[in-house]
């Protein structure tokens, strides 16, 4: 299913994701990295400050967020934390997980921030 939607829209970000989930399962963290990261150009080429309604929606922002933190891909998973900070910020774990990468990429003082 997932290889059927890619086919009809090779930045289907739903299967990107569910792919690059299975990939992870399967220890193939490369290839979830790769994936991963077609979804996050996805989210920049569609992130626009004053409209979010033309983005993946919050919950799936964060949770791809989360599988590149668990690849330690924290440089990646800054954008997505972005959209999700502009959009709401008022929620704990999504500034957590930003302080985290920034100090995984020692920027100790954005992490502080």
């Amino acid at each position: 299913m997932l290889f059927k939607a890619l086919e009809r829209d090779a930045n289907n970000v739903d299967a990107l994701q569910g792919l690059a989930n299975l990939r992870i399962m399967r220890a193939r963290d490369s290839e979830a990295i790769e994936l991963l990261e077609k979804v996050v150009k996805v989210i920049k080429s569609k992130d626009n400050e004053e409209d979010f309604a033309t983005l993946p929606p919050y919950d799936f922002r964060l949770q791809t967020s989360r599988l590149l933190i668990e690849l330690q891909n924290y440089k990646s998973a800054v954008r997505p934390l972005d959209t999700l900070i502009k959009e709401d910020d008022t929620k704990a774990e999504v500034w957590y997980l930003l302080a985290f990468c920034h100090y995984n990429l020692r920027k100790y003082q954005n992490a502080a921030e």
